[in-house]
């Protein structure tokens, strides 16, 4: 009987007695084969009982239980771990999870299984994982030691477009975020623009108007030394632009192994107030209407204007609004032709000199017709508007 194991005894009475004893065996071994027999005996001898072999129960895992790390690349790396030294039952799995130094950030599940070793091929790059593996039985579970593995840099992904606000009719405040993916240290961030030509044929060259350079971490540092720089900058002002014109831009961020770029992004300044109008050409087309043409940066439109007085001296001039004020042109002139009449005559002779002169209000004619042979040949108007020969 071992010093922790007890032993207790029933009696029975009163027609002889029946002794029932119980037997508590303690301080055993986890997931072990125990043999027990009882003797009995008096004077007179013993005997044994058949014998009964019980096993304990599992227990967790004891002993040493390493876990190793090679092959790191940018996504991958292979682990291998031995079996523990004490196992105390039958291992259920081998669990494999990591934590980084991201406060807060939930452990991550990478392997579940009874293989003594596994290659991981979806890590993130530049990422620094602490990695631990646990061995467990229906009894319990032991812990290995912490792997830390940084994994390598690669180029980076996802740079997502810039954001762009109008500022004023020549100033865009444009920013942007680093790339989800920055893979690595961002060193460096490109800003590109150009402007956006009205003629579609046209392909505009882009030009780097941007280029901060810093130490942007998309982690934790693992010591204060690692970071010897600021972040660079991710916000430009862009000055001096045309007003109302529409431009793109682009950013490109960088790290040691390559550049990420975003798609082109739109936008346009805002509105200014017109700053110069064209003098619109006025020709007359009869004694009531004037055609007003008007001259655009694109384009000309043309205007008739109607019901006016014959022969007669009008003004005009354009105005050019838009949301924020207006322009005008300067002013021009034009006469409306004479009011149409129609003349008869009746003459014996087939040579001659007709002279007509007539008024009605302000309006005056004098005409000459110079016949010869029967037939005008000369229609002489002194104020030069209609001359014939």
């Amino acid at each position: 009987m071992t010093p922790a194991s007890s032993l207790r005894e029933y009696y029975r009475l009163p027609s002889g007695f029946v002794v029932v004893r119980e037997y508590y065996d303690t301080s055993l071994q986890p997931f072990t084969d125990y043999k027990y027999q009882v003797e009995a005996e008096n004077s007179a001898g013993s005997v044994l009982s058949p014998a009964v072999t019980l096993r304990t129960p599992a227990g967790s895992p004891s002993g040493d239980l390493q876990l190793y790390v090679t092959g790191i690349t940018a996504t991958s790396a292979s682990f291998s771990w031995n079996q523990p030294l004490e196992a105390n039952g039958v291992i259920q799995k081998y669990t494999l999870t990591s934590r980084t130094l991201e406060p807060g950030k939930p452990q991550e599940k990478h392997y579940e299984g009874l293989n003594r070793g596994v290659v991981l091929t979806n890590l993130r790059p530049f990422e620094y994982y602490i990695f631990t593996l646990t061995a467990c039985t229906l009894g319990g579970c032991l812990s290995s030691n912490d792997v830390k593995a940084e994994m390598r840099s690669a180029p980076p992904q996802g740079q997502g477009p810039v954001t762009i606000v109008p500022f004023n009719e020549t100033v865009l405040n444009v920013s942007w975020l680093p790339p989800s993916q920055a893979n690595g240290i961002i060193i460096y961030y490109e800003l590109w623009m150009k402007e956006v030509p009205t003629d579609e044929t046209i392909n505009p060259v882009a030009k780097r108007i941007s280029h901060p350079a810093g130490q942007y971490f998309p982690r934790p540092t693992v010591t204060p030394q690692e970071k010897t720089s600021y972040p660079p900058s991710t916000r430009l002002i862009v000055v001096n632009l045309q007003a109302y014109t529409e431009y793109e831009f682009q950013v490109l961020s960088e790290n040691a192994l390559g550049k990420a770029a975003s798609e082109w992004t739109r936008a346009r300044t805002l509105e200014a107030v017109p700053l110069h109008m064209p003098t619109p050409a006025v020709l007359p087309i009869s004694h009531s209407q004037l055609n007003v043409v008007i001259t655009k940066i694109s384009s000309k439109n043309s205007h008739v204007v109607s019901d006016l007085l014959p022969f007669t001296n009008y003004t005009f001039k354009v105005e050019a609004c838009n949301s924020v004020g207006c322009v005008n042109s300067s002013e021009t002139s034009s006469i409306t032709g004479h009011a149409g009449f129609d003349l008869w005559f009746k003459t014996r002779h087939l040579n001659g000199l007709l002279i007509f002169a007539a008024s009605e209000g302000g309006q005056e004619e004098f005409i000459e017709l110079h016949l010869r042979n029967g037939r005008p040949w000369l229609l002489f108007d002194p104020q030069g508007k209609n001359v014939l020969s």
